[in-house]
């Protein structure tokens, strides 16, 4: 407890007051895994109340991530990675794998799926039987009734075990994506330098946001495929019975025809995927590269050229995903259009060959159909497409995950105990390295280091001095010679130090164990204790920001190199730490670190340094010229005296040793992400639609298209229900129904296409207008933004959010116009039929909007969490990337 409570304590001076952070509540227990633990609690799984706490409290107040439940176990990372770590990935597919490992979690999914298709099949049976107890005035009314009932109950079932099997399946999505996103991660860490010219962050980012979405996508949906299978096999059976088998079998010869052009759709929808991916990669690493050389840009006025650049990116990513959407198009219009298309098939059919068409036989198998729809031109073109993304995606995460990783120098020692007695030692016998292509960057090294000494290395610049550092590290490729570490640790202090968002302390701990009289130590010897004085109330617990926006160069080596000492290490590496200091402050960190009587005088140190002054204590003295060492093995007078500093310069790097430094506001230069409204914005939807160059006048039109389309739709299932109530010589013998039936379908079949296709060319006009919009306020806006937000936060809106106003909210959107039109054209049909309907019709839409209602306001405030939440993981893996040779060490 006492360390715990000094790891919370701000490392201050005596006089000043403590400050400490309180920790934040701890979240609740999974309800969802204690309503799991027991088939006694089988309700509140199936009727979702385990929901209910979270829900009230959405819609009372607004949520915080504390009020969100844990995670069941089985749904956490670390409970994933034990999962996916014992295979080998680097030999095996990411698709072998996860098909191998989470297959089995859908057994659950594939039988509700099951229960799923009985309830539809039900339905129908159900269905036929009603209408013909309705048509036969025999019938008692005791079985009208329980028809009626079956039918209620059936549809009940059908919902619950719909429900179920969505959620089970997602769930196992969900599962899917964290997982390889966490092997992605650890595998992005292990990275050689080498392996940086094949990779970079924006192609570990959309990996990351796009790619094992793709998965998640595929198994969200596998499951219901399966039953949509069985379904439609079992309803040929059933509507051969209801009316005869050769009409059905016309109309079911559509369904192999889906099969075939989703086939070749699956085919286009990969290829446009790979062209959108790599455009995708370019377009997120041009904004990273621009996120972490924004005062660069500022500072010469290149904002122009920099918005040429991503716009132009962003026009052939744009390209592919038009591609892309006109077979989206052309599925959507097959999912609209499919029920009156397999009905005119097999209506048709049967008027053709004589079979008799009656409102008993007919309803049932159009309500049949409906459920097709569902399966033959939803599941599986939805299947086939996001099977190919996900197969691509695989090809991706496996190119990936077989870059070369680090690998620590093997030992030519025989016995452990001898490298133990060696630790510290470095061995290297006419070594050869290249960071590509076999092409040598340091050529016949020779060389030997015993442990505890000091190692001065010295050199032009560009001559391989951060280099020879890395191949120490494992970092560059061996190709000829040997190299002995004798499994020595590491610590390493890179020349130009990364900081990330984070307290000053955590800076230095990088989530290490908090030892505070180490930690005291380190600060007084890189001269951090005077800075901290100055920090605020707050001392070594303020917040810095990203990449160490408040903090000066001086101090952001000092920080780097406070974090290099912390670790126990066995070797250290210091890449040229004193060269952002002045003078007085090298001298002192020299002293108090580096130097024979400083904190790390027992350990091996190998110093990069052009200041020569203190390389008169150095036990041995490395010369690198053109990438290879110089014989010489001391100090030469003329090059002292060429590299020695000017005693007059002033340094021109401002530090916190000076006289009177300004003392750091407590508050936190990085501000909190929240979400400006909970409510949706209506104009922005009205900018979405009528983004240049359609304008006002195309938004009209797709509305005048979505109508015309439903109207043709409705009209034929009307002009379908006047045909059967036509006298049967009439329905058999006046062809003029069937004409004008036909032609009603195929104008639904021209204006669904048109729609469609229109549709999609307003809503991605919309999108690009936002991202142009999106890019010209990050260009031209202050440097105060970029210091007050992560980089994670920015790329997460040029990444996840992009792709999700790109492919995802154009299907869902697209889903709901069409449902609300098909809903709107139902009731008028019915109101328009009977119209004492028209007084029920208020209490239904009031019900209806308190329960959306309701529940609008809980799922509104949880995706705004968890787009906030997203955003430090991103920081966190853009940072990991850039400091992986530290994170090696």
């Amino acid at each position: 407890m006492k360390q715990e409570s000094n790891e919370r304590q701000a490392l201050l001076d005596d006089e000043k007051t403590s400050h400490s952070i309180h920790d934040q509540n701890r979240r609740a227990s999974s309800r969802l895994e204690w309503a799991e633990s027991s088939w006694f609690r089988l309700f509140h799984i199936l009727f979702w109340s385990w929901l209910k706490p979270i829900l009230l409290s959405g819609y009372k107040r607004q949520l915080i991530e504390n009020d969100l439940d844990d995670s069941p176990l089985i749904d956490k990372t670390l409970t994933l990675l034990e999962r996916l770590q014992s295979y080998d990935w680097s030999s095996t597919t990411s698709w072998m794998i996860i098909r191998k490992e989470f297959m089995k979690d859908l057994v659950s999914v594939y039988l509700i799926g099951i229960l799923f298709c009985m309830a539809d099949i039900t339905q129908v049976l159900v269905f036929c039987q009603l209408i013909w107890s309705i048509t036969d005035k025999q019938t008692s009314i005791y079985r009208f009734y329980l028809y009626i009932i079956l039918l209620l109950l059936s549809i009940i079932l059908q919902s619950m075990a719909e429900r179920q099997a969505v959620f089970r399946s997602s769930r196992v999505g969900v599962r899917i994506r964290n997982a390889l996103n966490i092997i992605i991660y650890i595998r992005a860490l292990s990275l050689k330098s080498t392996s940086s010219e094949k990779t970079n962050t924006g192609q570990i980012l959309n990996l990351i946001t796009s790619d094992t979405f793709k998965f998640e996508e595929l198994y969200t949906n596998l499951a219901s495929l399966t039953a949509s299978i069985l379904e439609t096999i079992i309803l040929f059976g059933l509507l051969c019975w209801i009316i005869h088998p050769i009409p059905v079998l016309c109309g079911y010869v559509l369904c192999p025809i889906f099969i075939l052009i989703q086939m070749y759709f699956g085919r286009k929808f990969r290829q446009c995927r790979e062209i959108t991916a790599v455009c995708s990669d370019k377009r997120i690493q041009a904004y990273s590269e621009f996120i972490y050389g924004c005062h660069t840009v500022k500072m010469y006025n290149w904002e122009k050229p920099m918005e040429n650049r991503i716009v132009q990116m962003r026009k052939n990513e744009l390209e592919s995903i038009r591609y892309t959407s006109r077979f989206r198009a052309f599925n959507r219009t097959q999912y609209f259009i499919s029920t009156q298309l397999l009905s005119l098939a097999t209506f048709g059919s049967a008027w053709l060959l004589g079979y008799p068409l009656t409102i008993a036989n007919t309803f049932p198998l159009i309500m049949a159909f409906a459920f097709m729809r569902d399966n033959f031109a939803c599941c599986v073109p939805l299947a086939f497409e996001k099977f190919s993304e996900a197969k691509l995606a695989s090809k991706r995460i496996d190119a990936f995950m077989h870059l070369t990783v680090k690998q620590e120098h093997q030992s030519s020692t025989n016995t452990l105990s001898s490298d133990q007695k060696r630790k510290g030692s470095i061995i290297m016998s006419n070594a050869w390295f290249s960071w590509q292509n076999d092409i040598s960057c340091l050529s016949s090294l020779n060389l030997s280091v015993k442990k505890g000494t000091l190692v001065g290395i010295v050199g032009p610049v560009g001559c391989g001095k951060s280099s020879f550092l890395a191949a120490i590290l494992g970092e560059m490729n061996l190709i000829e010679g040997q190299v002995n570490t004798y499994h020595s640790s590491f610590s390493y202090a890179a020349q130009s130090p990364w900081i990330f968002a984070d307290t000053f302390r955590n800076n230095i701990l990088l989530n290490r164990p908090y030892d505070e009289q180490r930690y005291r130590d380190v600060i007084d010897a890189c001269c951090l204790d005077v800075d901290l004085s100055r920090l605020g109330s707050c001392g070594d617990l303020t917040i810095i920001g990203d990449n160490g926006v408040n903090l000066s160069g001086g101090q952001k080596a000092r920080v780097g190199l406070a974090r290099a000492l912390y670790g126990d290490a066995d070797i250290y590496l210091l890449d040229d730490p004193l060269s952002a200091v002045d003078r007085t402050v090298a001298e002192h960190i020299y002293e108090r670190c580096i130097g024979s009587n400083g904190l790390l005088k027992n350990k091996t140190r190998l110093l990069v340094t052009h200041q020569t002054q203190f390389l008169f204590e150095a036990d041995q003295i490395i010369f690198l010229s053109h990438g290879q060492i110089n014989k010489e093995d001391r100090l030469d007078e003329n090059f002292t005296r060429q590299n020695e500093p000017d005693k007059k310069q002033t340094s021109v790097l401002t530090t916190m040793l000076e006289d009177n430094p300004p003392e750091c506001d407590d508050q936190s230069i990085t501000t909190d992400e929240i979400s400006v409204n909970d409510r949706s914005n209506w104009s922005l939807y009205y900018d979405l639609f009528t983004a240049s160059p359609s304008g006002i006048y195309g938004f009209c039109l797709l509305i005048v298209l979505l109508l015309l389309g439903e109207i043709f739709n409705d009209g034929a299932n009307y002009w379908l229900s006047i045909w059967l109530k036509q006298s049967k010589i009439d329905r058999q013998f006046s062809p003029k129904y069937v004409y004008i039936y036909f032609g009603l379908i195929i104008g639904a079949l021209v204006m669904d296409i048109l729609r469609t296709n229109y549709y999609y060319k307003i809503i991605l006009n919309g999108s690009n207008s936002l991202h142009n919009s999106m890019l010209k306020g990050l260009l031209y806006t202050s440097l105060e933004f970029f210091e007050s937000n992560p980089s994670g936060r920015i790329l997460n809106r040029a990444s996840k959010d992009q792709y999700s106003i790109d492919e995802l909210l154009p299907v869902l959107m697209l889903n709901g116009i069409v449902a609300l039109l098909i809903t709107a054209g139902a009731m008028f049909i019915i109101c328009f039929l009977n119209p004492s309907i028209i007084f029920v019709l208020p209490i239904f839409f009031v019900g209806l909007w308190f329960m959306i209602h309701f529940y609008q306001r809980s799922f509104r405030q949880l995706k705004r969490l968890e787009n906030i939440t997203r955003s430090p993981v991103y920081t966190f893996v853009q940072f990991c990337y850039y400091v992986s040779n530290l994170i090696h060490t």
